[in-house]
C-alpha cells in the first residue's frame, strides 16, 4: 500500500475582458409634410428618428439642395415664396456627434390664389 502526499492547491484568478463593438444608429427621416400652404408661404415639419445621439440641427432647402439654412426646431417655415410656383424641397439632419441623416426630397406648390382674399 502506497501513500502519496496531496499537491498543495492555490487560488488562481483569471481576468476575461470583454469588448465590444460600439453599433451606432445614424438618424434617420421617415417622413417630412407640408402644411401651412398660402401664396407666398410653405411650413415643413421633419418626422425623424433620433438614433443613438440627439439631433441638433436640421437643414432646410428650397431650391433642390444648391443653399440650406439651418435651424434647431424640426419645424421651418419658407415665406416670400412666388405665387403657384413649384419647389423642390431638400431636408437633412445632423445629430450632436456630427452624423448626417438621410436627405428626404419633396416637391410643393405654393397655391395661385388666395382663398382667404375677398
Amino acid at each position: 500500500f502506497n501513500i502519496f502526499p496531496l499537491p498543495s492547491f492555490t487560488t488562481r484568478y483569471y481576468t476575461c475582458y470583454v469588448y465590444f463593438d460600439v453599433v451606432y444608429i445614424y438618424p434617420i427621416i421617415h417622413d417630412v409634410v407640408s402644411s401651412d400652404i398660402s401664396i407666398d408661404r410653405i411650413t415643413l415639419t421633419v418626422n425623424i428618428e433620433t438614433g443613438t445621439n440627439p439631433i441638433k440641427t436640421y437643414f432646410f432647402s428650397n431650391d433642390n439642395g444648391k443653399s440650406y439654412t439651418s435651424s434647431e426646431n424640426n419645424v421651418y417655415t419658407f415665406t416670400n415664396l412666388s405665387r403657384g410656383t413649384t419647389y423642390y424641397f431638400v431636408v437633412y439632419a445632423v445629430d450632436s456627434n456630427g452624423e448626417k441623416s438621410n436627405e428626404y426630397k419633396l416637391s410643393v406648390r405654393t397655391a395661385s390664389w388666395n382663398p382667404g382674399a375677398t
